[in-house]
Formats: C-alpha cells, sequence, structure tokens
C-alpha cells in the first residue's frame, strides 16, 4: 500500500516513514521508479519531502549510533540525539523520543529541546510517562534514578517511591524481567512486596520470576544465588532445583 501510496504521490514523506518502519534493518525494497531503498534511505527521503515528520527523525535516530552524524537533504548533519530533539520538536508527546534520549545523556547531563527546556533523565522520563503512562522501561528507569526513601512527582500528581516505580511497572506488564528484577534488588533480605495483583513476594521470589520472563539474564542469576544459603536450593519456574554454585555458573554461560 505504501508504494502505490508512492506511486500517486512521490512526494509522500509519511509514506516513505512508514514503508522504513515495515523493513528490516538490513531490507531494501524497490519502488515503482526503479529505486532500491533500505529504511534509513527512506527515513532521508521522508524527511526531504516532509521536515516535520516526526516518525522519520525518530526512526533514522533508531538507525544511527550514538557517535555518528546523519546528513539531511537540506544540508544539516544531526546527531542521534539532535534526531530525538527534532522527533519531539515535530511531536511534543513521542513518548519513546523521551526515553531515549535518556539513554544518551551522561550523569547529571541536562539536554535543551526546542521548546527552550533543559531537562535531565529524571524530567525526560516524567514527560515520557506523562504522554505514555504504561510505558514499562521508562517507569523502571526512573525508579533505578529515584534515590532510597526519596520520591518522585509524577504529571498526574502523584509522588512514588521507586519501589512504587517498579511494581507500577509489573502492573503495565505482568512479564517484564526488569519490573521484577529490579524490585527485588531494591528490597532488603527480610522484606516482602506486595505487587497490585496483591501477590505478595519475597527477593528471592522477585528474582525467579524476572528469570521466568527473560531466562538470560546473568545478574539475576547471580543475586538469587546471594539469596540462598550455603545448602539451601531454589526452583526456576522451569521446574529446575538449582544450588548458589550452579546459579553461578548459569550466570557465567548467559555471559
Amino acid at each position: 500500500l505504501c508504494i502505490e501510496a508512492l506511486r500517486c504521490n512521490g512526494g509522500n514523506g509519511h509514506a516513505y516513514a512508514t514503508l522504513g518502519s515495515l523493513l528490516a534493518a538490513k531490507e531494501t525494497v524497490t519502488l515503482r521508479d526503479g529505486r532500491n531503498m533500505n529504511p534509513r534511505q527512506l527515513y532521508l527521503e521522508a524527511l526531504r519531502h516532509h521536515r516535520n515528520c516526526a516518525d522519520a527523525y525518530f526512526n533514522l535516530a533508531m538507525c544511527a549510533t550514538a557517535t555518528e552524524k546523519v546528513t539531511l537533504s537540506d544540508g544539516r548533519s544531526l546527531t542521534q540525539k539532535q534526531l530525538f530533539v527534532e522527533t519531539l520538536r515535530c511531536d511534543p508527546n513521542q513518548a519513546l523520543a523521551y526515553f531515549q534520549l535518556t539513554c544518551s545523556l551522561a550523569n547529571n547531563e541536562k539536554v535543551s529541546l526546542s521548546d527552550g527546556r533543559k531537562l535531565n533523565a529524571r524530567e525526560l522520563l516524567v514527560e515520557a510517562l506523562r504522554c505514555q503512562p504504561t510505558l514499562c522501561k521508562a517507569l523502571t528507569k526512573l525508579g533505578t534514578l529515584v534515590p532510597v526513601r526519596e520520591t518522585v512527582l509524577l504529571d498526574d500528581g502523584r509522588a512514588m517511591t521507586r519501589e512504587q516505580l517498579f511494581i507500577e511497572a509489573i502492573r503495565w506488564d505482568p512479564n517484564f524481567a526488569e519490573g521484577y528484577g529490579n524490585l527485588g534488588l531494591a528490597m532488603p533480605g527480610s522484606e516482602v512486596a506486595t505487587l497490585l495483583d496483591g501477590r505478595k513476594m519475597t527477593k528471592s521470589q522477585l528474582f525467579v520470576e524476572a528469570l521466568r520472563c527473560n531466562p538470560e539474564d546473568s545478574l539475576i542469576y547471580h543475586q538469587l544465588a546471594l539469596t540462598l544459603g550455603g545448602r539451601e536450593t531454589v526452583t526456576l519456574s522451569t521446574g529446575q532445583t538449582m544450588t548458589r554454585q550452579q546459579l553461578h555458573i548459569e550466570a557465567l554461560r548467559c555471559d
């Protein structure tokens, strides 16, 4: 359909951007005019025709590395970070652009948005959650930035601790490994966490749940091993019973 749309209107920037998002990273597509284009070329072509196409800036940023500059058809050379900023200029409610910007910031660094605001990672994540309150990875990343016994104020007025943010992430995705893992890491050994579905879970049970969701997480195998006494064992969600030594070996396998 996108190819047909471009045959009818070769200047349809949104059609180029949508077509690019349908391709795998190294895949190409042949247009009706004979051009063979990969996703990056399609996003660049989208911006040539539509300078305010948020999706094209965002997807182009996701194709780029943190250190490279991408040259647009209008002559601008933009870094990955600048491409995310341009995304937000075109669409200030693009939750994933706020989130991805946090991944490009050093500690305590701020980024200047096109509306003049200068935001640090915590502030960007609050903005991401304003746009998409169910974005689990933003809830979890924000939780990792909130110190013990402190809270962060969300746009909806809720003041939340790091543990509450992890629990909120699990609420929206019961199979989100990072939510369980980070909640387990944040908890004292003797504490029990109550999830929003009513389940009460110990530190070791949270790690077991994290491994159910992601059986390749080496850090969680190590952390689960540390909850066991010398001769204790733990039963994983697969039914497998493991000792401390076996958990450490499994962690090394994943590394």
